[in-house]
């Protein structure tokens, strides 16, 4: 027998070892998975009034803070943030427009419309 067949050989064995092993941990995992996604699925009442509180504080929301008042507080993030976010652009749109860009190219790099742009530029000027 040469080098070659016997390496063949052992890789063949190795892999009848390798192969069972490898399901083994593949199952359990697969197991342990379903049992922890299972087991998040159904959080008691507590658990998810502890997880409220805790979200509540961070928000800076009273100690009793329920779903709703934290999920309001988060839409009112998030308006603030997107008022943010469209203030911002349409200062770029007036810097473009004093460094002369034309409207068509304000509005494809800002995601302005053309309407808004003419709304905006009435405003600027008094």
């Amino acid at each position: 027998m040469t080098y070659f067949e016997i390496t063949l050989y052992a890789l063949a064995v190795l892999c009848m070892i390798a192969l069972p092993l490898i399901l083994a941990v593949s199952i359990r995992m697969a197991r342990m998975l379903a049992h922890l996604s299972g087991r998040m699925f159904h959080m008691s009442e507590s658990e998810m009034d502890h997880i409220a509180r805790r979200l509540g504080h961070k928000l800076g929301l009273s100690d009793e803070a329920s779903l709703m008042s934290i999920a309001d507080r988060m839409d009112e993030m998030r308006r603030d943030f997107d008022w943010l976010v469209s203030d911002r652009m349409i200062e770029q749109a007036i810097d473009m427009a004093r460094f002369g860009q034309k409207p068509d190219s304000i509005a494809r790099n800002t995601g302005i419309s053309a309407s808004e742009l003419e709304a905006i530029r009435k405003l600027r000027k008094h």
